[in-house]
């Protein structure tokens, strides 16, 4: 979009943002129906907050993905512990102790207001609509008053777009305000005449304001304000004649991920979309069976009509009647029992498929292993987790390309915009720095290299005592590290290349002192058996000793 667009062009823009979305929203209502009532937001839906808790008759679909979010919570980004680190790609750089502990104070600083500006209540607001819907993000906006301020979507209530690279690259949503709200935001003067007459007639009425983020077509590098944004804001009301507000920003503020990405689709398929047709399934069976048990517990009763007023199906209560030929013994309907037991079996089939769908039991041992479940010990956890995580590895790389590294290091460009964060060191100005996370499902997928690596040296083992000089194409020292940077190993537990060359350095000196000390005193043990032995030998011509002495002849 340019600088200059007008109300007309931003509406044509969001006509085909919401015509994209069009196709989705069948989707996404039948899922919210039978898989996650609570989450989602639908305009024809009821705007007070209540959702259709009624719908689920079995909340095994519901469970399954409050599993699923609280596990990516826990196993990607826990408020709980230090999940990610800051450091620069080039490891001779990342040595050097002002590069460390720059690192480390931009970490602390970020993780504190991270914390305290709400961010981890968007991840999990993410991960809510993520498994269900596929598609899950949030805004993350710069702020006067704090700094910077998360704010949580549902899927429904927002459009995106993407570029030829498949990266999302725009946003539009439309949220209601109120006259005073707007005038707080955009300025009293800059309402339309409608919502300025009812700033001063009634307050409580709502306008619906569009917003919509887009690419800078016209940004010029390194400019300041409108022309320097990479990225445009407009706010508008459809009866306005220009835009409410135009700013920017400079990087895209809406960070959204995932879980499958298809071919040209701009949003994403989740598991639930695999579990939708078990979900639904589920329903009507736990809908049957609800029926079933009444039908037990309260059959229909057949009665003769002569004795129909006078029939108690209290419990002890007690009927008297005289029988007549025409008349008939109470009793049941359903002559036939119901096979309460196999469907409870078949229930019990479609529950499984749909924890299978959303990975339950991966998010489990994360959860287990967060909450130091005494029945499994830490390794049987780890096992299930390094296991487990394979399966959604290419979901965890995309989470990571779109939802992890966007929000930090647009925390961290806000924070340095702002002041918050140390001057970098020299050896840092005009370098990118680089993100390592230490949360257990990244660690997870970066410990499965290590089996390359012992199998590797395994088969070596083998060889090596049959060829040893085949050890000879072994780096051990880029392989120790390598290893334990799979296994996050604190830096601090591994020495610098530099100091690892003093410590060899010193062991060679201390060795070559050793030997010559020990070559000292084999000569001092022998020269007294060289003395005497010279002793007892004649001088004279033709020998050594003689030779030496001047006495040979």
């Amino acid at each position: 979009m340019r600088r200059e667009s007008t109300v007309t062009e931003l509406n044509k823009r969001k006509a085909n943002l919401i015509a994209e979305r069009e196709d989705w929203l069948p989707r996404w209502r039948r899922i919210q129906e039978v898989v996650a009532p609570i989450f989602g937001y639908f305009h024809d839906t009821d705007r007070q907050g209540r959702r259709k808790w009624g719908s689920l008759y079995n909340d095994t679909p519901l469970f399954a993905v409050q599993v699923l979010s609280a596990g990516l919570q826990s196993g990607l980004t826990s408020p709980n512990n230090q999940w990610f680190h800051l450091t620069d790609a080039d490891p001779a750089i990342n040595e050097d102790y002002a590069v460390r502990k720059y690192c480390m104070d931009c970490e602390e600083i970020m993780s504190a207001d991270m914390l305290s500006c709400g961010i981890y209540d968007a991840y999990a607001g993410t991960y809510n609509n993520l498994g269900p819907f596929g598609t899950g993000g949030f805004l993350l906006l710069e702020d006067t008053k704090q700094p910077f301020i998360c704010v949580p979507l549902e899927i429904g209530e927002y459009c995106i777009g993407m570029d030829y690279r498949r990266q999302l690259n725009e946003f539009f949503r439309t949220v209601e305000l109120t006259p005073a709200q707007m005038a707080e935001q955009f300025g009293k003067e800059r309402l339309p005449e409608t919502a300025r007459r009812a700033f001063e007639t009634d307050q409580r009425v709502k306008f619906k304001v569009h917003h919509l983020i887009a690419p800078n077509d016209g940004r010029i590098e390194g400019e300041r304000g409108l022309k320097g944004f990479a990225y445009l804001s407009f706010y508008w009301l459809d009866e306005s004649e220009k835009p409410l507000a135009v700013g920017g920003y400079n990087e895209f503020p809406f960070i959204g991920g995932r879980w499958y990405q298809i071919g040209q689709d701009v949003y994403g398929y989740g598991p639930g979309e695999m579990a939708f047709g078990n979900s639904a399934q589920l329903q009507a069976m736990e809908k049957d069976m609800t029926t079933a048990r009444q039908l037990l517990l309260q059959p229909p009763i057949q009665i003769p009509s002569t004795i129909a007023d006078k029939v108690s199906l209290l419990p002890g209560s007690k009927i008297y009647y005289d029988p007549t030929g025409a008349d008939a013994p109470i009793k049941p309907v359903l002559a036939a029992g119901l096979d309460v037991r196999g469907t409870m079996e078949g229930i019990m089939l479609v529950e499984e498929r749909i924890k299978r769908a959303f990975f339950t039991q991966l998010f489990m041992a994360i959860l287990d292993r967060a909450d130091q479940n005494p029945q499994k010990t830490a390794t049987e956890i780890q096992e299930i987790i390094a296991e487990k995580s394979s399966m959604i590895g290419p979901v965890l790389q995309r989470l990571d390309r779109e939802v992890l590294r966007p929000s930090i290091n647009r925390v961290y460009a806000i924070e340095a915009r702002a002041g918050r964060l140390p001057e970098p060191p020299e050896q840092l100005v005009g370098r990118e720095l680089s993100i390592e996370y230490t949360s257990p499902l990244m660690l997870a997928l970066k410990a499965k290299k290590t089996t390359s690596i012992d199998r590797f040296l395994q088969f070596f083992s083998g060889v090596a005592s049959a060829k040893p000089e085949i050890l000879d194409i072994i780096n051990g020292d880029k392989m120790a590290r390598l290893y334990a940077n799979y296994l996050d190993v604190p830096s601090e537990c591994i020495n610098t290349e530099e100091e690892t060359e003093q410590i060899r350095q010193a062991r060679a000196r201390a060795q070559n002192e050793a030997q010559k000390r020990e070559e000292a005193l084999q000569m001092a043990q022998l020269a007294p058996d060289a003395l005497k032995t010279m002793s007892e030998t004649a001088v004279g011509p033709g020998n050594l000793l003689g030779d030496i002495t001047g006495m040979g002849g």
